[in-house]
């Protein structure tokens, strides 16, 4: 909490209403972000029965960027980014 009240109030300059919309959307994402991780390894940990695992201990974050950097590769950026996004995602949720 006093952390991000730090983060809305140090430092402003300039126009304060636009730096402190700016500032609370991007406090929002992180504290949405934050919580998303904490739920989802809570779920994956209850889901394997293990306290202790972590999809990050599993490697699948590796995996996924190992992914992602093969398919960059293989198609160049453009080609990459040329990729439908639905499609991007049924790829990556099959090899995940």
């Amino acid at each position: 909490m006093l952390v991000g009240v730090a983060f809305m109030t140090i430092g402003l300059r300039g126009n304060l209403a636009f730096v402190i919309e700016l500032r609370a959307a991007r406090l929002a994402a992180m504290v949405l972000v934050g919580v998303a991780v904490a739920v989802s390894t809570v779920v994956f940990q209850t889901v394997c029965a293990n306290r202790i695992i972590t999809p990050s201990i599993m490697g699948l974050d590796a995996l996924y960027v190992f992914c992602q950097t093969a398919l960059v590769f293989a198609l160049s950026g453009f080609g990459f980014a040329g990729i439908d996004p639905r499609l991007h995602f049924l790829g990556n949720f099959t090899v995940m």
